[in-house]
């Protein structure tokens, strides 16, 4: 099983997620436009065929765990307020 790694925690596509949302899907990435001579569109980037792989990793939410977004959701308005500059200090 494939890991994305945020800081110090790791994400699988079987990380716990709120049961109204789908889980996260880690596959390899296709071309999305032809490149002549190295690949087609819609074919996946391989080893073999281009010297290299790529991961695509479909989120259909930021609503996993702790969060990967800033809770925006919970405001009616949608806007957070941007925390001062020296707030991490």
């Amino acid at each position: 099983m494939r890991l994305l790694a945020f800081g110090p925690f790791a994400f699988a596509p079987t990380s716990p997620v709120c049961p109204g949302f789908d889980n996260a899907t880690f596959r390899a990435t296709a071309a999305g436009n032809a490149i002549p001579g190295c690949v087609e569109e819609g074919e996946p980037y391989t080893y073999d065929e281009q010297g290299f792989v790529a991961t695509s990793y479909v989120l259909p939410t930021g609503q996993y765990s702790t969060q990967f977004d800033p809770p925006a959701h919970w405001n009616e308005n949608g806007v957070l307020r941007p925390a001062p500059a020296d707030s991490a200090q």
